[in-house]
């Protein structure tokens, strides 16, 4: 009996880790700091890696004055021992009007999730800084710093064997965590409508994620 313990305990330890660190739910950045205008729009697609989930999807973005834009997301999100699940997310950034030899914005993103097992919140707010490296803006590079803050209620299925040898099928995972995030990337001009994006994460564990964007 005690041996049954300590093996399940052990086993739920691992499972918790590798849940913890799989919380990939946003799209990435993919965006530079600039002010975009009032009334433009945009639309973009990436891909989001990491060690153990993946995330694709797209995001349409609107400019609602010179400085504030607003987006929503929406893709697939794939972890490791579960099911691909549809998810969104909402964000803005603001361009802060400052004297600085590059672009400096506010940036915050909420994600609502909610699938068949698991429900999460996220909350992410930070900085996000860029800069055009020549004057036709063909190449720039971005970065940005911040906190994300994640609540979640996780059921976590057991294989077979395991099920058998502890006597149950699944357990659930609830829990909250905050960490501080950073990222940087480049973006290159591919037409004057379009922009290709390279990026690295690191939220717990290290992302790389590439995109493209279109503007409408």
């Amino acid at each position: 009996m005690i041996l049954k313990h300590c093996f399940t305990g052990l086993f739920l330890l691992v499972v918790v880790t590798t849940g913890a660190n799989a919380q990939i739910h946003g799209l990435s950045i993919i965006d530079t700091a600039d002010p975009p205008g009032k009334g433009t729009m945009h639309v973009a697609g990436s891909a989001f890696v990491g060690e153990t989930s993946k995330l694709y999807g797209g995001r349409f973005a609107y400019g609602v004055s010179e400085r504030l834009l607003v987006f929503a997301d929406i893709g697939v999100h794939d972890a490791d021992y579960f099911e691909p699940e549809v998810m969104g997310q909402a964000g803005m950034r603001y361009t802060l009007p400052l004297n600085l030899p590059f672009d400096l914005a506010f940036r915050a993103t909420t994600i609502p999730y909610i699938a068949s097992y698991e429900h999460y919140v996220e909350l992410t707010l930070g900085l996000l800084a860029s800069r055009y490296v020549d004057s036709d803006s063909i190449l720039g590079v971005y970065g940005s710093m911040g906190l994300d803050r994640q609540w979640w209620e996780l059921t976590v299925p057991l294989d077979p064997q395991t099920a058998a040898q502890i006597g149950y099928n699944s357990y659930v995972d609830r829990g909250n965590s905050t960490d501080i995030s950073f990222s940087l990337g480049i973006t290159m001009k591919l037409t004057n409508a379009s922009r290709l994006f390279f990026e690295a994460v690191k939220i717990g564990e290290f992302y790389g994620c590439s995109g493209i964007r279109f503007e409408l």
